[in-house]
This record gives structure tokens, C-alpha cells and sequence, in this order.
């Protein structure tokens, strides 16, 4: 059953991208892995899935919505001191123990990068555990990039930050072109996450594979319809697994042991 939980705040991070800051009403703390899901209820609408992510402040959590269905577009109505439920945390999460010593190579695109925001913050917090780490992130116009403050914040914390769009505006002083084309000085010793829409994927784990990477080295985030978050009604089974008990996170040469095409 879900478990009531308090809105702290809210931030509109584009158009339709808005992130939003929770507290448990019970004073829970929710323990998780990054790149583990939560299920968020708005009472008398429905419940839908989103990645947790951490904050700086204890018993405090984010996850951030795209406005694309009934759920969600009440999730935007909401403000701070409303309540929302919350199921979880669910799924495996980030293999964080296999990253220490690595450089780390993360490829995020559109809504698919809250997910990869949850391992940053946790790679940054223990930064010297780790080599370097390269963030390459795609979205469709300047005005989709979400989370720009971070964005900066980050680059300036000894993390090469790289960020394209597919169309440009007279603004826009970046590079324009899909994230593919950004993944650069790669190393093959390294391990790839990976997170955005399925095509973006196919894509960019080709291209990860042409720089040298194994199926072993990449990560990829699916995106898969969840409901309940413990394999008990199907609905994001593929093959043997369930996403939302096995998954999210799977490594490629995982993928392509499953019976349903990958992408």
C-alpha cells in the first residue's frame, strides 16, 4: 500500500519537465540504490513510475515528471504542503560496487537522464573512489534541457560535461546534432550507463561498441510499462524478467540472453 508523503517544493525544469522535492509523512527513510524507482500516487487518479533521487537534506528525496498522461498532469497541479503516495523503492539499481577504480562514461537523453542524476550525485559524493567521469547528454531543443543549474555545477566539479540538442535556436551556442555525435575520447576500459528512449539506446550502444566497449561495460536504464513494482502483474516482463524486479538496470550482454528483441 502506499505510504503518504509530503510535497517539500517544486521546480519547473522546462515546459513540460517539472521536478518535485518529498518528505515521508511517517519519517521514513527510504534506503536505495540510484537508478532504483518509486511509485507515486496522486489519490483519485492513479500511480505511475519515476527514478529517486537523492538531496542534500536528510529524509528528503526528488524525482522529476514529464507531463504525458492523466498522472502526471495532475502531479503538476500539486504544489508545496500537498500529499502524494509513495510505493518502494523497487529494482536493482546500479552496479556501484563494480564501478570503484573506472572511469565512468554517462549518456543520458530527454526525461530518461533523472535516473542518471541519481548515480552522479553519488559518484560525486565519494569523487576520489572513482577515475573520470564523462557525462554526454542529448536533448530535442535548448528549451528541453532539464536541469541546467546541475549541469553547470557539475562541470565545475572535475567532470567533463558534454550537452547537444537536435535543433538549435538562434540562442543556442552549442553543439547541435543527437548525443552520438558528442561521445568522444572515449576508453574501452570504462563502463557506460545509459538512459533515454529506446532508439537513442540502439544508437548509442552501436556506437559505444565501435569505440572499443564490451556488452559487459554498458548499462542501460529500460523503459518498460511498471505497475507494480514486484513482478506480480506481467505487465513489464521481457523474457525471464521483470523489469521493475530485475530491472531497471540490465547490462547488454544480459539483454541479449532474453527471448524478446532488445530494441
Amino acid at each position: 500500500m502506499p505510504e503518504m508523503a509530503r510535497i517539500e517544493k517544486t521546480r519547473k525544469e522546462t515546459h513540460d519537465v517539472k521536478s518535485f522535492w518529498f518528505r515521508m509523512k511517517n519519517g521514513r527513510t527510504l534506503n536505495f540504490r540510484p537508478g532504483q524507482v518509486i511509485m507515486v500516487s496522486v489519490f483519485g487518479f492513479g500511480e505511475s513510475t519515476f527514478g529517486i533521487i537523492p538531496t542534500e537534506i536528510k529524509g528528503v528525496y526528488e524525482f522529476s515528471v514529464k507531463k504525458m498522461g492523466t498522472v502526471t498532469e495532475e502531479l503538476f497541479k500539486l504544489k508545496s504542503g500537498d500529499l502524494i503516495g509513495i510505493r518502494g523503492p523497487f529494482g536493482n539499481g546500479y552496479p556501484m560496487e563494480k564501478m570503484k577504480g573506472k572511469d565512468i562514461v554517462i549518456v543520458g537523453g530527454g526525461i530518461g537522464f533523472p535516473p542518471l542524476k541519481s548515480l552522479i550525485l553519488t559518484l560525486l559524493k565519494k569523487r576520489s573512489m572513482y577515475g573520470d567521469i564523462g557525462i554526454y547528454y542529448g536533448a530535442r531543443t535548448p528549451e528541453d534541457i532539464v536541469y541546467k543549474k546541475d549541469l553547470k555545477e557539475w562541470e565545475g566539479n572535475g567532470v567533463k560535461v558534454r550537452v547537444t540538442v537536435d535543433k538549435g535556436n538562434g540562442k543556442w551556442k552549442g553543439h547541435v546534432g543527437v548525443v552520438t555525435t558528442i561521445l568522444e575520447d572515449l576508453r574501452p576500459g570504462s563502463l557506460a550507463f545509459v538512459c533515454g528512449p529506446s532508439v537513442m539506446l540502439k544508437f548509442v550502444a552501436q556506437k559505444l561498441r565501435e569505440s572499443g566497449f564490451k556488452d559487459r561495460q554498458i548499462y542501460v536504464s529500460m523503459e518498460r510499462l511498471m505497475q507494480c513494482g514486484t513482478g506480480m502483474c506481467g505487465h513489464c516482463n521481457v523474457g525471464k524478467v521483470y523489469v521493475c524486479k530485475h530491472g531497471p538496470v540490465f547490462g547488454l550482454d544480459e539483454l541479449k540472453k532474453l527471448t524478446e528483441k532488445i530494441w
